[in-house]
């Protein structure tokens, strides 16, 4: 299976929000699956999903412009967003494992 640049192009501006998606489900599926005792596990994969976010923000930010036929855009503002966001997130999930330790994840993160 080839993948045309275009398509290419627009993936690698697209990239921190697939990353960020991908992180976010197989959290979503694996928490049901591992038990209190694990939930720092998957706290951890968070912030690991949020900082390889914020590495694919350079893919955006070496190559501007417009994806899918003008319903994207990457330029100088949206990857300034993107990093705030991201960074912001990373922070938070950062500061639950700080908080409380030996608390799991999800529980720092509802009990402020």
């Amino acid at each position: 299976m080839q993948i045309s640049a275009e398509q290419l192009t627009n993936l690698n501006r697209l990239a921190p929000e697939i990353i960020l998606c991908a992180t976010g489900i197989l959290i979503m599926v694996l928490d049901p699956f591992v038990g209190p005792a694990r939930q720092r596990t998957l706290g951890y994969f968070a912030l690991a999903g949020a900082i390889a976010a914020l590495f694919t923000i350079r893919l955006a930010a070496i190559d501007t412009g417009l994806a899918y036929s003008g319903l994207i855009r990457a330029d100088a503002f949206s990857v300034f967003v993107h990093v705030v966001v991201i960074g912001a997130a990373a922070n938070i999930t950062r500061w639950c494992f700080s908080r409380r330790p030996g608390w799991g994840f999800w529980r720092a993160r509802t009990n402020w």
